[in-house]
């Protein structure tokens, strides 16, 4: 019964814990997304409180968790977009601010950044060239959250 229940919270988690993860700056996880799985939460653990799978305790507990680790993420998020920003502000972007970040690999590799990062850093400038040379460059992977928030 305990493996049935953490394996129920584990798949709820993943896909409505999702919902909570919003990219800096690229308009991901709009509002109505976010109410229909919400929703479908909602019904799923209301199946199995009717069912007998779990209580209406384990439930709640369940809705808890899921509760507090998207306020976790959301703090997260505002941390990053702060940091960011603050790197931003110069209007340049070093390597080591780069490297500073959960997801610095993945721009170190990408491929359209390696000649701006030749020295060391990008500038606004060469991410806004970057960006209309290759429209949705910020949102793919790599330079998904390189553009700073301004």
């Amino acid at each position: 019964m305990r493996k049935a229940i953490f394996a129920v919270a584990v798949v709820l988690l993943l896909g409505v814990g999702s919902v909570a993860v919003a990219r800096v700056g690229d308009g991901w996880g709009k509002v109505g997304d976010a109410a229909d799985r919400v929703a479908i939460l909602e019904e799923a653990l209301s199946d199995l409180v009717t069912d007998g799978t779990i209580t209406q305790d384990q439930s709640d507990a369940i809705v808890s968790a899921l509760e507090e680790k998207g306020e976790e993420m959301a703090e997260q998020r505002q941390q990053l977009k702060d940091q960011l920003e603050s790197f931003w502000e110069d209007d340049v972007l070093t390597a080591e601010e780069i490297e500073q970040l959960p997801f610095a690999d993945r721009i170190l590799e990408a491929e359209e950044l390696s000649d701006a990062l030749e020295d060391g850093q990008i500038t606004k400038e060469e991410m806004e060239e970057l960006r209309s040379a290759k429209p949705g460059f910020h949102k793919g992977r790599g330079g998904r959250h390189g553009g700073g928030g301004r």
